[in-house]
This record gives C-alpha cells, structure tokens and sequence, in this order.
C-alpha cells in the first residue's frame, strides 16, 4: 500500500483517500537546561525544585529570554531539546509545537496556570503560539509526558506553561525595529507597594514576517499582584488581555508558493484571562490553597476556501466563535515526618462554546454550534524522598458531561547513584483529551458519540553531572501509545473514533560551561512513530532533530547567544500537492546584548543568519534573513 501522510485535523478538510487519519501522539524528554535548583510550578500541584523531579522538565529562565531578542515566544521554544514548532508562513499564520511527535493540540497551553486551549477551533483545540509576546513572558516551563492527574484533559503530549513576568524582574521600556515591517514597544513595571507586588505590562507589536500574505498586529496588557497576610497567607491576581489582526494564507491551500485562490485568511482575535488564588497555612504542616480562573476568546474568521487539487477542495467559509472557560479547585495538602508530604483537591471547570458560521456550497449553509460542558473533578498527589530514592505519583478522576468519566495516574521514580553524579529516572502516566466542541458539534462533520482519545507514556533515562560542576549529560528513551483516536470518516462523512499509534525514540543531551563567560548546550532527538495497521505516515515527524546554544560573554558588558538547530526531512502534505517530502533544513539565529551603562542596554538580533531557504509547510516558505535593533532602559 502506498504510504500515505497523517493530516493534522483542520478546519473543513475532508479528503476523501482510505487510509488518511488524524492521529495524534506523544511524549518524553530530557531535563532543561542544568537550573537544579529552580523551583517548578508545573510538574506538580506539589510545587517542588527541578531537582527533585522525576519529570522530564525544561525550564527557560526569564535571562536567557531576555538575552535572546526573540521576535515572539514561540521562536523561543525551538530551543527546546525534543520540540518542532512549525510556523505556517510568517508570523500571521498558525503556529504550532509537536512535543515528541504529539499532535499539537496534544499539549496543554498555560499562561501563569490558565488553560488557554480553545477547544472551538478546527485544530481540535491547539492553541496558535504565535500570539504570544516574549518581552512580557519571565519563564517557560515544558514538563514531557502525559500530565492528566494533575491537569485532565488535553494533556497528553505534555504542558507548557508561560509565566508571564512579575514584581521583582523590574521596570523598563523597550522599543524594537527589524526588517520586514517588524516593530515593538513594550513597558513593564515590576514593584511593591502598601506591601502589595505589582507587575504590569502592555505591548504593541506589528510583524509582516517577510513571508507574502502574512500580517500580524497584536497589543494588549498583562499584571500580576501578590501579596501576604496574616503572617501565613497570600494572595494572588493575575490578568491579560489582548488584541490581534492576522491575515495569510490558508492552512494546507499550498501557501504563497502553490495556492490557486490568492485571498486571504483573516482573524481578528480578542482573548482575555484572570485568575485569583488564596492560600494559607496552618497547623505547621497543612496548607490550604483556592484558586479561580476565567478565559474567554472571541474570534471572527473569514477564509476564502482552498481550490481543488489533488485532494478535493474547501468552499468558502466563515465563522464568528465565542468561547469561555471558569475553573474554581480547591486544595489541601501536608508535609509529613519522613520526607513525605500529599495533596487531595476537587475542580470544577465549565467550558461553553458558541459559533456562528457559513460554509459555501454555491448556497450558503450554516455550521452554527452551541455547546455547554462541566467537568467535576477530584485528585491525589504524593512525593516522597528517603535517601537517594524520590517517588512521586498522583490520581485523578475526572466526569465530564455527557463524556465517560476518566480515571488517570502516574508514576515516577528518581534514585542518585552512591558517587553523587548520577541519576536514574523513571516515569509512567495517562493521559486523555475530551473531543473538541468543533469535533463533537459541527454540524457537518461533528459527531455527539465520540469518546475520549486515551494514552499512556513510558521514559526511562540517566543523567551524570561532569566531576567539577561543569556541566551534565543525559540520555533518555521513551515510548507513548494513543487509542481511540479521532478521525475524519469519508464514507460517514463525520469524525470517529479509531486507530492506535505509537512513537518511540531516544534523546541525548549535554551541557558544558569550560568557562564562567560560557555556556554551550546541545541535544539529539530520534522519534519512531506507527500507526498501527496502516502504512500512513505522520505529517511534521523527521526523524532526526538537534541543536546547540552558545552562550557567551566575550568582554564585559557584551552578551552573545547564537542558537542552531537541524532536522532531517519529513512528511508534509496540502490540498494542491497531497503527500510531499520536506527536505530537512538547518537554521541558526544569533543576538547580541551591549549593556552600555546599568539602566541602559542595546540588543541587535538576525534570524536565519546565512539566508537559508527551506519550508515548514508545503508552500509556505520560511523567513529569510531577518535584522532586528531594539533599546532597553530599566527604571
């Protein structure tokens, strides 16, 4: 049988060829970026240091963003050992991450601990990475592997959460300007007062991408306040609020180089998120913690359809979606004698989804939904450290509405080696997403029945620090398997359930500092994958990843980061070409900080340094040579 390649669900794409699925999959990973001593919010409602964790973990610290001088945070994340982010053309396109081989909307996308997925869109909830701006961000976390007991459903591939920045990174203004229509100005303020921390940001930004079609205006504002009381009490708000306007080309249709039809995509974006939390502790050992959150976004689409190709086309459509998200979870949890401590907790998230669309069949057809889902959920957690042993491990049970209920658990061991060096890393966990509103509703392609897509994740690894501190190694195997996967039916012409899929692979990564002025990192990925019985391939996999980050301080004052990256060739597919190869292409991107006087400092930043020409996506040719200059001053 001839091999085919595995779509991505999008949009109204309905191609009719036996064989085509939407599979999705997953996960594992090699540990961040040597900060041991980092304290994750992430991995676990148990907040604990990184190197505490059994977790395969990345943390991206707010001085290495800064230092980057990235156009936006999603071109910070291709740093990430293990990662693919794939942009559709400039910055005005989807722009999605496949963590370990997982379908994008696989991953669970946090700001400051809100779920920002929108389970209304036609990518089956992934959320487009490209909206968000890096000068308000203060760190990453990236924890691999299926993460439902602690979060639910969604996160299968794994989590990224953006911390945006607060109180103590400071106050500056920046203004940027780079080739291309590129410009920013972005102004924080990060102090205390009446013993209250306060972070507030606001951002404008305008990115044509250097890519024809593609167009990005966005400016919004973020904060954070906290705060304590009581002697055992805090306090906590945290808020954003943006806008966007985006055009390109659509998704598939063979982008600037290949698309018959030359109209348009456009999005005009408004997402708003806040969440409040309130802690306190007690009796020593107890702390008690609730927290709150709302998210809403409204979105008006408008797409031009995708002429008929090799696979069948997609008519003119639009719509207007409106989506909103609360979530309230109560938790308890003590530290006991032994090196033990626990958590228990309940949530209840309320997610309602409404659009007003068209799809146009020569008559207009409407693809109205209106869909109302409560999730009721309770959860456990242990961690637990005698000698050089650490357990930890969670459950959860999970009963959305009119979905079977989902019982969760994971697992995870860490055991230090007599020599002080070496560690041995283990981790099993489950994982499910509930189907997408789009995937359930539609009245097209929807289907009520579906179930829940189902998976389990297995790494195993060691990691060894370098005699002298000067650096570490790890190597990592894992393994992830999905069932019940949806998938577009041609005959029933409505989505299903059906098929398995399994990735495996390995990762290897080092990272050296032979001097205080430098740092380098570097890391190698192979990932498998298989969909069981059948010869279709995924789209977006290469088989080989890697890359290296050289961090170095020449003389004082002067900071220059370069980051490279390659990839071997892979799987992709449109409406006008169907199944292509990709070549494999590498990229390096290097910026350069002066800091002129301690209030002061100057960063010059280039993407795609040596002007290399390679796709991402059939048609979409990637950004050439790109210049930056912007000016920081802290008050």
């Amino acid at each position: 049988m001839e091999a085919l390649v595995m779509h991505r669900p999008r949009k109204y794409r309905v191609w009719i060829r036996a064989g085509i699925t939407l599979a999705l999959v997953s996960t594992a990973s090699i540990a961040g970026n040597g900060q041991t001593d980092n304290v994750v919010v992430t991995a676990s409602r148990l907040a604990q240091p990184s190197a505490e964790l059994s977790q395969s973990v990345n943390i991206i610290a707010r001085d290495e963003i800064e230092h980057l001088h990235a156009a936006s945070a999603a071109e910070v994340l291709r740093q990430i050992p293990g990662t693919n982010v794939i942009q559709q053309g400039g910055r005005g396109g989807i722009t999605s991450i496949l963590l370990r081989g997982g379908e994008p909307n696989f991953t669970l996308v946090l700001i400051d601990g809100i779920q920002v997925n929108d389970p209304t869109n036609s990518r089956g909830g992934a959320y487009d990475l490209g909206s968000l701006e890096q000068a308000q961000v203060g760190q990453v976390e990236t924890i691999f592997g299926a993460m439902s007991p602690v979060y639910g459903s969604d996160a299968l591939s794994g989590v990224i959460n953006f911390i945006s920045r607060d109180a103590a990174s400071g106050s500056d203004i920046r203004i940027a300007a780079g080739t291309d229509g590129y410009g920013s100005v972005n102004g924080f303020y990060g102090g205390t007062l009446a013993n209250i921390d306060i972070g507030l940001g606001a951002y404008v930004t305008d990115d044509n991408g250097d890519v024809a079609g593609a167009d990005y205006e966005a400016g919004g504002v973020n904060g954070k306040l906290a705060t304590t009381f009581g002697g055992s009490g805090t306090a906590g708000l945290s808020f954003g609020y943006q806008e966007l306007d985006t055009t390109g080309f659509p998704e598939d249709s063979g982008g600037p180089l290949l698309a018959v039809l030359r109209d348009l995509d456009t999005r005009d974006i408004t997402e708003a998120r806040a969440g409040a939390d309130l802690g306190y502790d007690f009796a020593e050992r107890w702390k008690t913690a609730i927290r709150a959150s709302i998210y809403t976004r409204d979105e008006a689409y408008s797409s031009p359809g995708i002429a008929t190709g090799t696979f069948d086309g997609v008519p003119p459509n639009a719509a207007d979606t409106d989506f909103d998200r609360q979530q309230v979870s109560a938790t308890l949890a003590t530290e006991l004698p032994g090196g033990m401590s626990g958590l228990i907790g309940a949530e209840w998230k309320n997610e309602n989804g409404r659009s007003a669309g068209t799809i146009d069949f020569g008559f207009p057809v409407p693809t109205n939904f209106d869909l109302d889902r409560d999730t009721v959920s309770a959860f456990a957690e242990a961690h637990w450290t005698l000698g050089p042993v650490t357990a930890q491990g969670g459950i959860r049970w999970d009963d959305p509405d009119a979905i079977r209920s989902v019982v969760t658990g994971r697992l995870g061991v860490l055991y230090r080696l007599p020599d002080g060096l070496t560690e041995l890393r283990a981790n099993w966990g489950e994982g499910f997403k509930a189907p997408s509103f789009f995937a359930l509703a539609h009245p097209i392609v929807g289907n009520p029945e579906l179930r829940s897509e189902t998976g389990d994740s297995i790494d195993i690894g060691i990691r060894r620090r370098f005699r002298g501190g000067d650096g570490a190694f790890e190597i990592l195997a894992f393994r992830n398997e999905y069932d019940d996967l949806v998938d577009f039916d041609p005959d029933l012409f409505i989505n299903v359930n059906r098929d398995t899929v399994e990735t495996r692979g390995a990762e290897a990564a080092v990272e050296y500092a032979p001097l205080d002025q430098l740092h380098i990192r570097a890391h190698v990925t192979y990932l498998d994958t298989d969909i069981k019985g059948s010869d279709a391939v995924l789209r977006g996999r290469p088989k080989w990843r890697g890359g290296i980050v050289i961090d170095w301080s020449p003389i004082q004052d002067w900071r220059w980061v370069t980051h490279a990256y390659a990839l071997d060739e892979f799987y992709e597919s449109s409406v006008a070409t169907g199944s292509r190869r990709l070549a494999g292409y590498a990229r390096v991107d290097t910026a350069l900080t002066w800091q002129t006087t301690e209030a002061f400092s100057v960063g010059f930043a280039v993407d795609n340094l040596f002007d290399n020409a390679y796709q991402e996506a059939v048609g979409f040719p990637a950004a050439g040579f790109r210049g930056r200059i912007g000016a920081k001053y802290r008050f």
